[in-house]
């Protein structure tokens, strides 16, 4: 009894730890917002302290948005969340629902939440609003907003700005 006891409290420390991510990511305004997990499939290992969900995973809270085909969250011995690994074609994390919202795409995603950094390689992709960004590596810091473009000997860093009175910019009153 004691022993299944524990494994449902790791487990709900493990969906509270989860739910890390979407909070150091997202903006404050999502803190009150529930967050959902949705995956076809759901493996904790106690011993290594790694939660797995894998097919068609979705993490939603408010307006923060990660996707991919498998995601590992790892837990300290405090069953604290230290880190988010997301693989996908591509893994996807949106954050806000604005134009100017920025998504982060790459065949692997890692945050280290204590950084506040999401770093995606894999063909990774930033992209806010019409603006695009490609590298070898790309390293977005959630906290302070900012991003860093790497390239390797296989690929330069690529941007594609749209100043602001482009046409695709522009409205009709």
């Amino acid at each position: 009894m004691f022993k299944r006891l524990y494994l449902i409290q790791m487990f709900a420390a493990t969906l509270a730890s989860s739910a890390g991510l979407v909070l150091a990511v997202e903006s404050s305004s999502n803190e009150s917002q529930n967050m959902n997990v949705r995956a076809d499939d759901f493996e904790f290992d106690l011993q290594a302290r790694q939660a797995t969900y894998t097919g068609k995973v979705v993490f939603t809270q408010g307006d923060f948005k990660l996707n991919a085909d498998k995601v590992q969250v790892y837990l300290n011995e405090a069953n604290e969340f230290i880190k988010l690994e997301a693989f996908g074609t591509p893994a996807r994390l949106k954050d806000g629902l604005s134009a100017d919202a920025i998504e982060l795409a790459g065949r692997t995603l890692i945050y280290e939440p204590p950084a506040g950094l999401v770093t995606a390689t894999g063909s990774p992709r930033l992209n806010r609003d019409l603006d695009r960004l490609q590298a070898a590596r790309i390293e977005y810091n959630t906290q302070t907003q900012k991003a860093v473009a790497l390239g390797n000997a296989n690929r330069q860093v690529q941007m594609q700005l749209l100043p602001s009175s482009s046409p695709a910019n522009l409205t009709s009153d």
